[in-house]
């Protein structure tokens, strides 16, 4: 059996807890000691309070957050439960009974507001044999300056006249 250590049972349960509310269906056939099988909730209760508890033993952490947000540069979505400390509770524990909102919302810790980082993306302009012409970070000005002809920019197509 495994078990994470201290610092990263709360890390683990928010990620489970995450995979099973959001792919659910696709883990039902997973064969896991945790899983209750092809209904949800997947988890079996005892597994299911463990996680409730180390979600609350181990609080979202920076590291958490910037893996959270790390993410969702890549994969354009985000882990709610990190976002939302406590929000398993609404789910599956002691306040299944109150209507989650942003007005009632009780955060063990505190609402954390993530911006993305917004660091620019490499634009690269190829010409249409496919030699690359340059690499700029400003999209707005990628083909100024640039000959006559047809370019790639960023895998489209644009006449520069």
């Amino acid at each position: 059996m495994f078990e994470p250590n201290d610092i990263y049972k709360g890390d683990f349960a928010r990620i489970y807890l995450y995979m099973a509310t959001c792919y659910e269906s696709k883990i039902s056939g997973w064969s896991s000691p945790m899983l209750a099988g092809n209904s949800y909730p997947a988890y079996k209760e005892w597994a299911l309070n463990l996680l409730l508890k180390w979600a609350e033993q181990d609080p979202v952490s920076e590291k958490e957050i910037n893996r959270n947000t790390a993410a969702y540069g890549v994969q354009k979505n985000r882990n709610p439960f990190v976002d939302y400390p406590g929000l398993e509770r609404y789910i599956w524990g002691d306040m299944q009974n109150v209507p989650f909102s942003y007005d009632n919302y009780q955060n063990p810790t505190s609402i954390i507001t993530v911006n993305a980082p917004t660091t620019p993306r490499p634009v690269r302009i190829y010409t249409i044999s496919g030699t690359l012409v340059r690499t700029t970070n400003d999209a707005d000005h990628a083909l100024d300056g640039l000959n006559k002809g047809i370019y790639i920019v960023n895998g489209k197509k644009y006449v520069v006249q």
